[in-house]
């Protein structure tokens, strides 16, 4: 079941790969359950300033393995030029697959959340990130992630 999952995602995700104007890599460490990630950022890249579609999907470990996979809208970086750090918000949604490390195959939790983020990305395209999900069960609580972004 976690591998056909798994397998659905990245299904959804190569085509948005394709038309995505920004990819980049990321990683972090969770609260509340805590484990560590490693993940993906595919967004879109308006010409003008408006709000960023943009999907995460992060596999962790710690004392289970987990799958996160976030769907946001994303504001405008709302810097000046001058500035070496850009501010950013966004509102999303995000999935949780996990799995129990106590010897008991297959899905032992699937779960959604209501994810607030906000973030800053500096010139040279790396980004820090705190994601604040919303709800009352082992979704992870409080996302911290750093993530470098390749064009």
């Amino acid at each position: 079941m976690k591998a056909l999952l798994r397998t659905a995602a990245l299904v959804l995700l190569l085509p948005a790969a394709a038309q995505a104007q920004e990819f980049g890599v990321r990683g972090g460490i969770t609260a509340d359950p805590a484990f560590a990630f490693g993940g993906v950022r595919i967004a879109s890249r308006p010409t003008r300033p408006r709000p960023v579609a943009r999907l995460t999907l992060d596999f962790g470990v710690g004392r289970h393995t987990a799958t996160l996979f976030t769907a946001a809208v994303e504001s405008p970086k709302l810097g000046r030029s001058t500035w070496s750090w850009s501010p950013y918000f966004g509102v999303g949604l995000t999935a949780v697959l996990a799995n129990d490390r106590n010897g008991t195959p297959g899905l032992s939790y699937l779960g959604a959340a209501l994810a607030l983020i906000v973030g800053a990305e500096h010139r040279s395209r790396t980004s820090f990130e705190i994601q604040l999900n919303i709800q009352r069960s082992d979704t992870p609580r409080v996302c911290v992630a750093v993530g470098y972004r390749f064009h």
